[in-house]
């Protein structure tokens, strides 16, 4: 977070977060100011400020960072605002993975379902900006983790299963080994349950979408 210090009440912050309730249970060092360090990975300040706005109102809008659409945006705008908005969302999944936040990460996958909603309704193009975050969501989550059944649950309700040239259109490199990987689920969904080409119905609910985590591995 570019070392920046950020004072939080203890007790909130260990409701929230497994990753804080460990880090503050272990006796202080004497001497020592009672002060958790992270890593810039992940944690970058405007994602982090979206997490402390949550801890303490339940809402993402109060934070400064959160993104906002004006009154009266036009489609360009509109579209822009839905590529940062998905960009943001996903990065709060993965802070909230670091964190063991999952109430926090229960919150983001909602969002993230109402934005796909959105995009539906005012017929934006959200897939290209969700292919470039995929290797965010399949390295840094566990392997069976909310944010990864969604992106391929999503994706499934926009592809009719007969072929991959469409990804060319997004310019999305094919053959690294975290892209396979999401190929593979992909296609494994969509044999598992067929859906209606260019149609997104909304996705499961969190509860459907939140099995048993395993650790998962990225080369």
């Amino acid at each position: 977070m570019n070392k920046a210090s950020i004072q939080v009440p203890e007790y909130i912050l260990c409701e929230n977060s497994d990753f804080f309730k460990e880090a503050c249970s272990s006796p202080w060092p004497r001497g020592k100011d009672r002060t958790v360090r992270l890593d810039d990975r992940g944690t970058e300040e405007p994602i982090f400020s979206i997490f402390l706005a949550w801890i303490f109102t339940k809402e993402f809008s109060r934070a400064e960072a959160y993104v906002t659409l004006e009154d009266n945006a036009n489609e360009a705008m509109k579209q822009a605002y839905a590529e940062r908005r998905i960009e943001q969302l996903f990065k709060c999944f993965v802070l909230g993975e670091r964190l063991h936040a999952p109430a926090f990460q229960d919150t983001v996958i909602n969002q993230i379902r109402d934005l796909f909603d959105y995009a539906e309704e005012e017929d934006l193009r959200l897939l290209p900006v969700v292919f470039r975050y995929v290797p965010l969501a399949f390295c840094d989550t566990p392997e069976d983790s909310p944010l990864r059944r969604l992106i391929v649950q999503y994706y499934c309700c926009l592809w009719d299963g007969s072929n991959f040239n469409h990804i060319s259109m997004y310019n999305v490199p094919f053959g690294t080994s975290t892209y396979m990987e999401f190929y593979q689920e992909v296609a494994h969904a969509h044999l598992s349950c067929c859906k209606e080409k260019h149609k997104w119905p909304g996705a499961s609910r969190v509860g459907e979408l939140r099995k048993h985590k395993r650790h998962a591995s990225c080369n």
